[in-house]
């Protein structure tokens, strides 16, 4: 059900998030390295959170906390790019709060999870270069992720899924639509 939630949820709310997006001049404009023509509104991942957000927050709540700070710094990066020191210092600490929230097993597990949280983070956003790359493997992690787990975890690996897919709709060639950093 998460991913069906997802999918139909990121269907609907990707298109509003670029027409708010548009209006705020949260955009990515043309320029020599870009295949554009014309400006592509960021913000698809505030549609792709509000999908997950909706299976997840009836599974465990407690996971929208870390996800909603990131939410917040690729908001803050869309805007008006912090340094990279301080994206990576508030990474670190979203990390920690993701660590604390859901450990890995063993003593070091909350500064492992920290550290998965700030690979994955800059991982995506390396990705999100070309129409479709990014959510595409997002989608096809997040369905390995939920083969592999059980329980509220493969509720969030499920709703990532469909909301992926959901934003895959509006972002695949030409992209009407960029996750941006949120």
């Amino acid at each position: 059900m998460a991913v069906i939630i997802g999918f139909v949820v990121a269907v609907a709310a990707t298109p509003i998030a670029a027409r708010v997006a548009r209006r705020l001049r949260i955009v990515d404009e043309p320029g020599p390295l870009k295949i554009q023509t014309d400006p592509v509104p960021y913000l698809g991942g505030v549609a792709v959170f509000v999908a997950l957000a909706v299976p997840v927050g009836l599974a465990r709540p407690v996971l929208l906390v870390p996800l909603g700070l990131a939410l917040a710094l690729g908001l803050a990066d869309d805007r008006n790019a912090p340094s990279p020191t301080a994206r990576l210092i508030m990474e670190v600490a979203i990390g920690l709060v993701a660590g604390w929230i859901v450990p890995a097993p063993g003593p070091l597990g909350a500064v492992i999870t920290a550290a998965l949280v700030v690979g994955l983070l800059n991982a995506v956003n390396l990705l999100d270069g070309l129409d479709g790359l990014a959510a595409g493997v997002i989608l096809v992690s997040a369905v390995g992720f939920a083969l592999v787990l059980e329980g509220d975890s493969q509720v969030l690996a499920l709703a990532l899924a469909g909301s992926s897919a959901g934003f895959l709709v509006w972002n695949r060639p030409p992209a009407r639509i960029y996750l941006g950093d949120a």
